[in-house]
């Protein structure tokens, strides 16, 4: 199936919101093969190509969806990524120093705080040099966000985002910014831009708003 073909790969760090990008490209992809089957053969076989849900859980804010078309990558190492899988595009999603705060807090609540509660121990045995205060509940939280800001500052100073095919600005992702997302997005793919993604997109900066701010 052509849109199924994983002629991309997506590098980004927990949090920024590459799950959500993820999610329209989905359906864009899924919308171009549709119109090429209609032109062709005047009718789409949903067998072979399911809808699109354009989700956010309104609980956490959270876009991951169970189709999985691509890969992704937390690694910093863009150039890495595109030598061992030359034939696919990488788009990059990047942020700012001033950034990681929201970030994190996108990343710990929507992530890593569940996982915490679920694998303490595992935690303490990965990252010794923070256990102790993983172990006080008071002070949890606080020491791994800053876990997390230490890890993306790293990510920061390392990235080489000149190697990427193309790059998403996460205030570009989180807020409206001087660009618009389904534009950029659908140009980049060579469609037209779609009304319903619009609306995702707005239902998706509204639920995280009222839950992580702007």
């Amino acid at each position: 199936m052509y849109w199924l073909n994983n002629h991309y790969n997506f590098v980004f760090a927990g949090g920024s919101c590459g799950s959500f990008v993820k999610t329209i490209w989905n359906f864009y992809n899924a919308y171009i093969y549709n119109n090429e089957i209609i032109n062709r053969h005047h009718k789409v076989d949903y067998k072979v190509v399911p809808k699109i849900k354009l989700h956010v859980n309104e609980t956490t804010g959270d876009a991951h969806d169970n189709i999985m078309c691509y890969q992704q990558f937390h690694d910093h190492n863009v150039l890495h990524v595109k030598n061992n899988d030359p034939d696919k595009k990488i788009i990059l999603i990047m942020f700012d120093h001033d950034d990681i705060d929201l970030i994190t807090k996108l990343q710990y609540f929507k992530f890593n705080k569940p996982w915490l509660e679920n694998n303490l121990d595992l935690a303490k045995n990965l990252y010794p040099a923070i256990a102790d205060g993983l172990s006080d509940p008071a002070r949890c939280e606080e020491t791994w966000r800053k876990h997390l800001k230490q890890g993306y500052q790293h990510w920061l100073k390392h990235v080489d985002s000149e190697n990427a095919d193309f790059v998403i600005d996460f205030k570009t992702i989180y807020w409206e910014s001087d660009k618009n997302l389904n534009q950029l997005i659908s140009s980049y793919l060579k469609t037209d831009a779609r009304p319903e993604v619009d609306s995702y997109i707005n239902k998706y900066r509204q639920i995280n708003y009222k839950l992580y701010g702007e």
